[in-house]
């Protein structure tokens, strides 16, 4: 068997031209993204009106907003500090009550109208319109479900710039092109967001306080999954580009991996993810602060000093 290694193709070239090379040559750059957004809810997709409740030194619930909290979430139950006007010393025994299963019909409700934040928004607008898979990933303890239930409910409103037609447009072309066969509209769509992933890292346990791990592992468990979907998605648009109907044939394979962008308003669970992606290795993990209501990338990690890592050769 013949195999045809090209190690010189990594060599005095603009790696940035390679990647969009790589893509036009498979024809497959409209639906095969380089990558996926996985996105924080609270403060970074939606101003949700839901409080967390603390417990001031008189015994009286005051509710908190979750901007505030990604604030003085270090503070509560270690030391006192003013909040409007209570002096809090902790958490409510009810502290969580309107982010659990408990809050589900509230959260429903309240997406209906809870102001958009633009840059987590835009993203996963686009990510809707084009068909794209995308990651919610929030500190909420709500059912996965209701999650998907409320993107659902986003995509039938059609807020802030949601197009339905041009999402069923995207997901029809993409199953066109993929030769799969045909949907109706409610199969697209319920298809479409069985592919995406919610996780509430705190559904059924107590961890919405301190969500960095868990929002890690959910975050590096998506970019193990649209990894491997995006290596076969590539490979299945490179044979029937290049082989077509002539039969099988040896040839080499470029898999370029995509990354996960995750944003997060939180300094200190996007601090943590980068430091954990840094820490294993996972380089195609990228994390963006939005607090300022722009992407701050807390890593640097551009694509020109990692195409090499993320390109891969394949050979079959």
């Amino acid at each position: 068997m013949t195999f045809f290694f090209y190690t010189q193709i990594f060599i005095n070239m603009n790696y940035k031209n390679l990647v969009r090379d790589i893509l036009s040559e498979m024809e497959v750059g409209s639906f095969i993204p380089t990558f996926y957004p996985s996105l924080d809810w609270d403060d970074n997709i939606m101003r949700m009106p839901t409080k967390i409740y603390l417990l001031d030194r008189e015994g009286v619930d005051v509710g908190m907003s979750t901007e505030d909290f990604a604030e003085y979430r270090s503070m509560i139950g270690k030391e006192h500090f003013d909040y409007e006007g209570h002096t809090i010393v902790g958490y409510s025994p009810d502290a969580l009550v309107d982010f659990k299963t408990t809050g589900d019909r509230k959260f429903l409700d309240d997406i209906e109208n809870a102001p958009l934040v633009r840059v987590g928004w835009e993203k996963l607008r686009d990510a809707i319109n084009n068909g794209v898979i995308f990651a919610i990933i929030t500190a909420r303890g709500h059912h996965p479900n209701t999650l998907k239930k409320a993107v659902l409910k986003l995509i039938s409103m059609e807020r802030g710039g949601i197009d339905k037609n041009q999402m069923l447009n995207s997901l029809r072309k993409f199953r066109e092109t993929m030769k799969l066969k045909p949907m109706s509209d409610s199969e697209l769509v319920r298809d479409y967001l069985n592919r995406c992933v919610f996780v509430p890292v705190s559904y059924e346990s107590d961890e919405a306080a301190s969500p960095e791990e868990l929002k890690f592992q959910a975050n590096k468990n998506f970019h193990d999954y649209v990894s491997a979907l995006s290596y076969r998605l590539q490979k299945k648009a490179y044979f029937d580009d290049q082989i077509g109907d002539k039969g099988p044939v040896e040839s080499g394979f470029l898999f370029v991996e995509p990354e996960v962008h995750f944003l997060d308003d939180d300094e200190k669970n996007a601090i943590a993810s980068s430091e954990r992606a840094k820490k294993t290795g996972l380089k195609s993990l990228r994390t963006f602060l939005t607090k300022s209501g722009e992407e701050e990338e807390i890593k640097e990690n551009k694509l020109a000093e990692n195409i090499i890592a993320r390109i891969k050769r394949r050979i079959f």
